[in-house]
Protein backbone atom coordinates (compact mmCIF):
# COMPACT_ATOMS: atom_id res chain seq x y z
CA UNK A 1 0.00 0.00 0.00
CA UNK A 2 2.87 2.21 0.64
CA UNK A 3 5.00 1.66 -2.70
CA UNK A 4 1.22 1.78 -4.51
CA UNK A 5 1.41 5.96 -2.39
CA UNK A 6 4.60 6.58 -3.17
CA UNK A 7 4.33 5.85 -6.79
CA UNK A 8 0.98 8.31 -7.29
CA UNK A 9 2.82 10.79 -5.47
CA UNK A 10 6.02 10.32 -7.87
CA UNK A 11 3.98 10.65 -10.64
CA UNK A 12 3.12 13.95 -9.58
CA UNK A 13 5.60 15.66 -8.80
CA UNK A 14 6.80 14.33 -12.29
CA UNK A 15 3.98 16.03 -13.68
CA UNK A 16 4.79 19.03 -11.85
CA UNK A 17 7.79 19.09 -13.59
CA UNK A 18 6.97 18.49 -16.99
CA UNK A 19 4.47 21.55 -17.13
CA UNK A 20 6.04 24.16 -15.17
CA UNK A 21 4.70 27.22 -17.23
CA UNK A 22 1.17 26.39 -17.00
CA UNK A 23 1.98 26.73 -13.22
CA UNK A 24 3.48 30.14 -13.60
CA UNK A 25 0.96 31.33 -15.79
CA UNK A 26 -0.45 34.50 -15.23
CA UNK A 27 -2.88 37.32 -16.45
CA UNK A 28 -1.04 40.74 -17.68
CA UNK A 29 -3.20 44.05 -18.57
CA UNK A 30 -2.01 45.33 -21.40
CA UNK A 31 -3.64 49.33 -21.59
CA UNK A 32 -4.22 50.86 -25.13
CA UNK A 33 -1.49 52.92 -24.03
CA UNK A 34 0.69 50.24 -23.48
CA UNK A 35 2.99 49.16 -26.27
CA UNK A 36 2.66 45.20 -26.91
CA UNK A 37 5.91 44.88 -27.59
CA UNK A 38 7.24 45.91 -24.67
CA UNK A 39 5.63 44.10 -22.73
CA UNK A 40 6.32 40.73 -24.57
CA UNK A 41 9.95 42.22 -24.41
CA UNK A 42 9.64 42.09 -20.44
CA UNK A 43 11.45 39.67 -18.65
CA UNK A 44 8.74 39.02 -15.89
CA UNK A 45 6.35 38.22 -19.40
CA UNK A 46 6.85 34.17 -19.12
CA UNK A 47 5.69 31.12 -21.80
CA UNK A 48 1.70 30.52 -20.32
CA UNK A 49 1.21 34.22 -19.82
CA UNK A 50 -2.33 35.43 -21.02
CA UNK A 51 -2.08 39.37 -22.25
CA UNK A 52 -5.73 40.72 -22.16
CA UNK A 53 -5.62 43.52 -24.40
CA UNK A 54 -7.90 46.42 -23.13
CA UNK A 55 -10.17 48.05 -26.07
CA UNK A 56 -8.62 50.36 -28.05
CA UNK A 57 -6.27 50.20 -31.37
CA UNK A 58 -2.52 49.45 -31.03
CA UNK A 59 0.09 50.38 -33.84
CA UNK A 60 3.55 49.05 -34.93
CA UNK A 61 4.54 45.42 -36.15
CA UNK A 62 5.28 42.75 -33.50
CA UNK A 63 7.12 39.95 -32.76
CA UNK A 64 6.09 37.00 -30.78
CA UNK A 65 8.80 34.59 -29.55
CA UNK A 66 7.16 33.32 -26.43
CA UNK A 67 4.44 31.05 -25.94
CA UNK A 68 1.85 33.38 -25.43
CA UNK A 69 -1.67 34.33 -25.52
CA UNK A 70 -2.83 37.94 -26.90
CA UNK A 71 -6.53 38.23 -25.85
CA UNK A 72 -9.20 40.79 -26.74
CA UNK A 73 -12.42 41.32 -25.27
CA UNK A 74 -13.98 41.51 -29.46
CA UNK A 75 -12.22 41.42 -32.65
CA UNK A 76 -13.61 44.73 -33.04
CA UNK A 77 -13.14 46.73 -30.29
CA UNK A 78 -9.57 45.51 -30.42
CA UNK A 79 -6.98 46.37 -33.26
CA UNK A 80 -3.66 45.36 -34.00
CA UNK A 81 -2.11 48.01 -36.28
CA UNK A 82 0.72 46.24 -38.03
CA UNK A 83 2.24 43.04 -38.46
CA UNK A 84 2.66 39.86 -36.72
CA UNK A 85 5.54 37.72 -36.65
CA UNK A 86 5.60 34.40 -34.37
CA UNK A 87 8.15 32.00 -33.38
CA UNK A 88 6.27 30.24 -30.51
CA UNK A 89 2.75 28.63 -29.68
CA UNK A 90 1.21 31.66 -29.94
CA UNK A 91 -2.51 32.00 -29.43
CA UNK A 92 -4.27 35.29 -30.97
CA UNK A 93 -7.61 35.53 -29.68
CA UNK A 94 -10.72 38.16 -30.26
CA UNK A 95 -8.72 40.96 -32.03
CA UNK A 96 -8.03 42.05 -35.54
CA UNK A 97 -5.10 42.59 -36.88
CA UNK A 98 -4.75 45.11 -39.71
CA UNK A 99 -2.68 46.70 -42.33
CA UNK A 100 -1.64 47.74 -45.47
CA UNK A 101 1.67 45.97 -45.73
CA UNK A 102 2.87 42.56 -47.04
CA UNK A 103 2.68 40.53 -44.12
CA UNK A 104 -0.20 40.45 -41.79
CA UNK A 105 0.31 37.07 -39.51
CA UNK A 106 3.95 35.75 -40.35
CA UNK A 107 4.45 32.11 -38.70
CA UNK A 108 7.89 31.52 -38.84
CA UNK A 109 11.19 30.58 -36.55
CA UNK A 110 10.06 27.59 -34.45
CA UNK A 111 9.30 24.27 -35.97
CA UNK A 112 6.69 21.59 -34.58
CA UNK A 113 4.94 24.71 -32.67
CA UNK A 114 1.43 25.35 -32.55
CA UNK A 115 -0.75 28.73 -33.45
CA UNK A 116 -4.42 29.30 -32.68
CA UNK A 117 -6.43 31.83 -34.23
CA UNK A 118 -9.42 31.90 -32.71
CA UNK A 119 -12.69 35.04 -33.42
CA UNK A 120 -10.16 37.30 -35.63
CA UNK A 121 -10.15 39.37 -38.42
CA UNK A 122 -6.86 39.41 -40.39
CA UNK A 123 -7.07 41.95 -43.21
CA UNK A 124 -5.75 43.57 -45.38
CA UNK A 125 -6.51 47.27 -44.74
CA UNK A 126 -6.85 48.53 -47.99
CA UNK A 127 -9.02 45.69 -49.27
CA UNK A 128 -12.46 45.74 -51.06
CA UNK A 129 -14.94 43.60 -51.39
CA UNK A 130 -15.60 42.53 -55.16
CA UNK A 131 -12.88 45.40 -56.32
CA UNK A 132 -8.96 44.29 -57.63
CA UNK A 133 -6.93 44.19 -55.04
CA UNK A 134 -4.63 47.15 -56.21
CA UNK A 135 -2.09 48.04 -53.96
CA UNK A 136 -2.58 44.27 -51.69
CA UNK A 137 -1.01 42.77 -54.73
CA UNK A 138 1.59 39.82 -53.02
CA UNK A 139 0.18 40.31 -49.63
CA UNK A 140 -0.77 37.78 -47.02
CA UNK A 141 -3.13 37.30 -44.59
CA UNK A 142 -1.18 34.27 -42.52
CA UNK A 143 1.88 32.63 -43.75
CA UNK A 144 3.09 29.54 -43.01
CA UNK A 145 7.39 30.11 -43.50
CA UNK A 146 9.55 27.15 -44.56
CA UNK A 147 11.17 27.80 -41.31
CA UNK A 148 8.41 26.61 -39.23
CA UNK A 149 7.93 23.71 -40.75
CA UNK A 150 5.32 20.80 -39.08
CA UNK A 151 3.56 24.00 -37.48
CA UNK A 152 -0.01 23.01 -36.15
CA UNK A 153 -2.47 25.93 -37.21
CA UNK A 154 -5.97 26.40 -35.93
CA UNK A 155 -8.51 29.16 -37.60
CA UNK A 156 -11.32 29.02 -35.92
CA UNK A 157 -14.47 31.75 -36.03
CA UNK A 158 -12.11 33.93 -37.90
CA UNK A 159 -12.06 36.09 -40.58
CA UNK A 160 -9.17 36.61 -43.53
CA UNK A 161 -9.11 38.78 -46.20
CA UNK A 162 -5.78 39.41 -48.33
CA UNK A 163 -4.54 38.54 -51.64
CA UNK A 164 -2.93 35.29 -50.50
CA UNK A 165 -5.41 34.55 -47.66
CA UNK A 166 -3.12 31.75 -46.11
CA UNK A 167 -0.21 30.73 -47.71
CA UNK A 168 1.10 27.12 -46.22
CA UNK A 169 4.67 27.65 -47.47
CA UNK A 170 6.60 24.89 -45.98
CA UNK A 171 6.22 21.27 -45.24
CA UNK A 172 4.57 19.14 -42.57
CA UNK A 173 2.44 21.53 -41.73
CA UNK A 174 -1.30 20.65 -39.88
CA UNK A 175 -3.53 23.42 -40.94
CA UNK A 176 -6.91 23.28 -39.97
CA UNK A 177 -9.93 25.72 -41.03
CA UNK A 178 -13.24 25.60 -39.21
CA UNK A 179 -16.56 28.11 -39.27
CA UNK A 180 -14.34 30.55 -40.95
CA UNK A 181 -14.59 33.08 -44.12
CA UNK A 182 -11.03 32.90 -46.01
CA UNK A 183 -10.94 35.62 -48.89
CA UNK A 184 -8.73 36.37 -51.15
CA UNK A 185 -7.37 36.04 -54.71
CA UNK A 186 -5.80 32.61 -53.66
CA UNK A 187 -7.87 31.93 -50.62
CA UNK A 188 -5.57 29.15 -50.04
CA UNK A 189 -2.33 28.35 -51.08
CA UNK A 190 -0.09 25.42 -50.28
CA UNK A 191 3.16 25.99 -52.10
CA UNK A 192 6.48 27.48 -52.04
CA UNK A 193 6.22 30.13 -54.62
CA UNK A 194 5.87 29.83 -58.39
CA UNK A 195 10.03 30.34 -58.98
CA UNK A 196 10.50 28.17 -56.08
CA UNK A 197 12.85 25.00 -57.00
CA UNK A 198 11.22 22.95 -53.84
CA UNK A 199 8.07 22.44 -53.47
CA UNK A 200 5.67 22.13 -49.96
CA UNK A 201 5.05 18.83 -49.02
CA UNK A 202 3.37 16.40 -46.76
CA UNK A 203 0.28 19.05 -45.61
CA UNK A 204 -2.56 18.14 -44.60
CA UNK A 205 -5.13 21.19 -44.33
CA UNK A 206 -8.95 20.29 -43.23
CA UNK A 207 -11.42 23.15 -43.91
CA UNK A 208 -15.16 22.46 -42.56
CA UNK A 209 -17.78 25.01 -42.03
CA UNK A 210 -16.35 27.31 -43.64
CA UNK A 211 -16.30 29.83 -47.06
CA UNK A 212 -13.35 29.54 -49.16
CA UNK A 213 -14.16 32.62 -51.81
Amino acid sequence: MKKAKLLVLSIMCLGLLLVPQLVNAKEITVENTNKIQDIINDEATEAGDVLLLQDGTYQGDLTINKDLTLKGSDPTKVIIEGGVTISGNVTLENVTVEAAQEQLVDIAGKENGTVNITNCNIRYKDYVENEDYGKAYWTYGIRLSKTANGTTLNVTNSKIDAQYAIWVHGEKNNVTIDQSEVTGWAALDISNGSSAKETANDNVVSVTNSKLI
